[in-house]
């Protein structure tokens, strides 16, 4: 089969059989290949790539010491006050981080 005769095409009646056959030989079969979809655990690890995660993370273990320290002498000496402040920032932090997550996982 030389070039000219694969590009001559009867355009009412379509490609015969055998330049179906000479032509899937040449080029293959005429198949898409499926692209393989994200996951959505992927797609929620992907959301770790973001620098802003990374101070939510470092925010959140600062604010977890400081309370376990404060926590600690509060049962100790029983003369500071218990840390609520900082158990509520804790929970924002994370509760946020993981919101923000969930968020990205269905967009």
């Amino acid at each position: 089969m030389t070039k000219d005769s694969i590009n001559l095409v009867d355009q009412k009646l379509g490609l015969s059989s055998t330049q179906i056959l000479e032509k899937q030989k040449i080029f293959g079969p005429n198949v898409l290949m499926e692209k393989k979809g994200r996951t959505p655990l992927r797609i929620f690890l992907e959301q770790f790539k973001s620098p802003l995660i990374y101070v939510f993370f470092a925010a959140g273990i600062m604010v977890v010491f400081l309370a376990m320290n404060n926590l600690i002498h509060y049962v100790k000496d029983r003369q500071l006050k218990f840390p609520r402040v900082m158990v509520l920032q804790t929970y924002t932090i994370i509760r946020l981080h993981i919101d923000n997550n969930r968020i990205g996982l269905v967009v």
